[in-house]
């Protein structure tokens, strides 16, 4: 059998009173929430699990992806760069070292 409580209806408060009630209920509201969601996660675990590892493999490749990305880009610019210092060095001759 469920716990219910009375409710008291107050027709006058000051804001700093009502602020305190909104605070009181959202932390009812977010209590009950996470209750919910603690049953759920013990009832049905693998649902949690997962879209969990789902969302890590995601992001692993999508990270991997970005970093493979910027190395070609990276690499690309060193080629580049590398065959101007060759074109520059045919042109001038070999001096230094």
């Amino acid at each position: 059998m469920k716990q219910t409580s009375t409710i008291d209806f107050t027709t006058n408060v000051t804001t700093s009173e009502a602020f305190v009630y909104i605070g009181r209920f959202a932390a009812v509201i977010f209590k009950n929430m996470f209750n919910g969601i603690d049953k759920a996660a013990h009832r049905w675990p693998w649902a949690f699990i997962m879209p969990i590892i789902i969302a890590s493999v995601v992001t692993c490749f999508v990270l991997v992806a970005q970093a493979r990305a910027e190395r070609d880009h990276y690499n690309q610019l060193n080629a580049h760069l590398q065959q101007q210092v060759d074109s520059y060095k045919a042109a001038f001759g070999e001096e230094g070292g």
